[in-house]
């Protein structure tokens, strides 16, 4: 949920079809799990990549999406950051 909305802070697939148009809340979600479990990314992130301001919204790409799936992998299996 993201302000009530069901969309996990996903507002849209961008025309490029590899981009994605997320919300602020998803972007301070993605740099909390860089935080916690970026060290086990190769190489490791120390800061969130791949995401950039747009308005008052962010855009992220795919690689950024795949980075936030695997450190999402992380907090859901309980991994100790």
């Amino acid at each position: 949920m993201d302000n009530g909305v069901p969309n996990s802070g996903v507002l849209s697939i961008l025309p490029d079809g590899k981009s994605y148009m997320v919300t602020p809340l998803f972007n301070e979600r993605y740099g909390a799990l860089v935080k916690l479990y970026g060290w086990k990314l190769v190489p490791p992130m120390t800061a969130p990549r791949w995401i950039t301001p747009f308005g008052q919204d962010f855009v992220l790409t795919g690689n950024g999406m795949a980075a936030f799936a695997e450190l999402n992998f992380y907090e859901r299996q309980h991994f100790k950051p």
